[in-house]
């Protein structure tokens, strides 16, 4: 549905941290940033012509802070039902990110200034996937929610039938935990919980026509960028091989 678009909302400068919308028929709110982000996102929604209830779906792509930390605000507001995966639901349920084991010094620095520690206002999903569903229902026809873990255990990416996707934290932009500079330069994230594992769900997105990935930090990219990196990073390092063309 060439009608489609996503909307990307920065809740911190610079790209650091983003939350999305996917204007169709009815919104979708893509994650929902660092606790205190809902007016930011409200105030998005209301850019865009829609009052709060107009929202059809708050879907966490996994179970980080950044991503879990406004949920329960947000779902008070527009009233639409939160979904996440059933392998991060309990994290969500408890307003807590989970484990997150750092892929470098980075992630270790930012460890330590106890940002990433921080819980959320707990909230309990409506929606508990356990497979792959289509979006069609909540107003984006075509639209997919597809299981793509690594990241977490219970990462999910949502894949537009224009190539567009909203990959979480599969991979980022930017420097340091993302943004910044070279936001559309593609690279790991601060923490990770299986590189191998991320590796197989970007190569599933590429494979079902992902040619811009729209990311929790920094971004977009583009499939040759996406390509290059799972080619280039050495943690995700695997048997067989991925080109590096653009799809």
């Amino acid at each position: 549905m060439s009608s489609l678009r996503i909307v990307t909302m920065p809740i911190l400068p610079r790209g650091m941290v983003n939350s999305f919308i996917i204007v169709g028929e009815r919104p979708v709110v893509v994650d929902s940033g660092v606790p205190g982000s809902a007016p930011k996102i409200l105030a998005a929604l209301a850019r865009e012509g829609f009052a709060p209830r107009d929202a059809s779906l708050i879907l966490i792509t996994h179970r980080h802070v950044d991503h879990i930390g406004s949920a329960a605000a947000l779902k008070r507001a527009t009233d639409a039902p939160v979904a996440v995966h059933a392998l991060d639901a309990e994290w969500l349920s408890q307003g807590d990110g989970g484990p997150r084991p750092p892929t470098g010094w980075p992630g270790r620095l930012f460890d330590l200034t106890g940002f990433p520690g921080q819980r959320a206002e707990p909230c309990e999903p409506d929606l508990v996937i356990e497979r792959d569903f289509a979006l069609e229902r909540y107003g984006v026809p075509g639209g997919v929610v597809l299981h793509t873990p690594g990241h977490t255990s219970g990462s999910v990416s949502a894949l537009l039938p224009n190539g567009n996707v909203l990959a979480g934290d599969l991979v980022i932009g930017g420097v340091l935990i993302g943004g910044i500079v070279r936001l559309r330069h593609a690279r790991k994230p601060p923490f990770e919980d299986d590189p191998i594992t991320v590796r197989q769900s970007l190569i599933q997105l590429l494979d079902r026509g992902a040619s811009r990935f729209y990311v929790g930090h920094g971004g977009p990219l583009t499939a040759a960028a996406v390509r290059k990196y799972i080619a280039q990073e050495p943690r995700l390092a695997a048997s067989g091989t991925v080109s590096t063309s653009a799809t």
